[in-house]
């Protein structure tokens, strides 16, 4: 494989394509928190894609979870649980959050096919680790599994 890094980040000399799972990570007050501040702050929309909604790609709202006085105990908690795993198990450096909180819902029949979790613009660009927070309990729906492509 020819990998060619335009990321301006030092490269380590292996790619890791294993997920690393933390189960527990929120209690459930906390999930309960972070939906009801989702309620209060985060306007849906159809998913875009380069600024355009292509529901063959992806198909499903999402929003973002702003950074201020109410959701700053979200953003510090997720950072700790990132810096974490990223010390335990991945070794980049440097990890920081240069991105706000996206919020997805998936409805019956919403997918998301096939991607890589990168873009080719700043700041996304330099996206070392991706985050998925399940935030419903898993007996409130059927299908829906989050699958790795290792």
């Amino acid at each position: 494989m020819i990998f060619i890094n335009n990321n301006p980040h030092e490269l380590k000399e292996q790619l890791v394509a294993n997920p690393a799972v933390l189960s527990e990570a929120l209690d459930f007050s906390e999930i309960k928190q972070i939906l009801d501040l989702v309620k209060i702050k985060v306007e849906t929309q159809g998913a875009r894609i380069n600024g355009v909604i292509d529901k063959q790609v992806r198909s499903c709202q999402t929003g973002w979870l702003p950074y201020d006085d109410d959701t700053a105990w979200i953003y510090g908690r997720l950072y700790d649980l990132v810096q974490y795993t990223n010390t335990s198990t991945f070794s980049f450096d440097p990890i920081d959050f240069v991105e706000p909180i996206m919020y997805c819902e998936y409805e019956k029949g919403d997918h998301y096919s096939w991607h890589i979790d990168i873009a080719s613009q700043p700041p996304f660009s330099g996206r070392k680790l991706a985050v998925s927070v399940q935030l419903s309990a898993s007996d409130d729906y059927r299908g829906g599994c989050l699958l790795f492509n290792t």
